[in-house]
């Protein structure tokens, strides 16, 4: 088969699987919880579902200020402790 001929069957094929990639079903994603009202809310990023490495947090405090460090993922740990 010609050279030619073989390269646009292989980018014809690599078309299709990227293309069947983007349409393919994806998981559904995590929301995440909203902080209740008068608390102090702790969120921390993992960088696996085993939660064995922060890799993020943030904490929105009671006065309204809020402090984000590292990265997020889809891997987290909330807690909210009432304030005052």
């Amino acid at each position: 088969m010609p050279t030619i001929i073989r390269r646009a069957l292989t980018l014809a094929a690599s078309t299709v699987a990227v293309t069947a990639m983007a349409l393919a079903p994806s998981s559904p994603a995590m929301a995440i919880p909203a902080c209740p009202v008068d608390s102090q809310c702790d969120y921390v990023y993992y960088a696996t579902a085993e939660r064995l490495h922060v890799v993020g947090g943030w904490t929105m405090f009671c006065d309204g200020g809020s402090d984000m460090w590292g990265t997020r993922s889809p891997y987290l740990s909330f807690h909210s402790i009432p304030c005052g």
